[in-house]
């Protein structure tokens, strides 16, 4: 019982610190790593979505499809060995 509480409580505390960012947090990591972007201060809403180990020709289409009607970007992170065969998704990607 205490095993599973001690869990829960873990998994709390771990999801509040990637939900909420705290700032000691942040410059711990931008001092570690100063040519790394992790947070921009502004007054507008905006999401960075990034989309992973693709293309993937049964999702990579829908993703793209979404962002269209919706009006959003993403950036793409690409494995060259999803890349031949997929040329065609890839350009429209960019």
């Amino acid at each position: 019982m205490l095993l599973k509480r001690l869990g829960i409580v873990s998994i709390l505390i771990i999801g509040s610190v990637l939900m909420f960012q705290p700032s000691w947090l942040l410059n711990r990591l931008s001092a570690h790593s100063p040519d790394v972007l992790y947070s921009v201060q502004t007054q507008e809403p905006i999401l960075a979505l990034t989309i992973d180990d693709g293309p993937d020709p049964s999702t990579t289409p829908r993703i793209l499809d979404l962002l269209m009607e919706h009006g959003a970007r993403a950036t793409f992170f690409l494995l060259s060995d999803h890349i031949p065969g997929n040329e065609a998704l890839v350009q429209r990607i960019v």
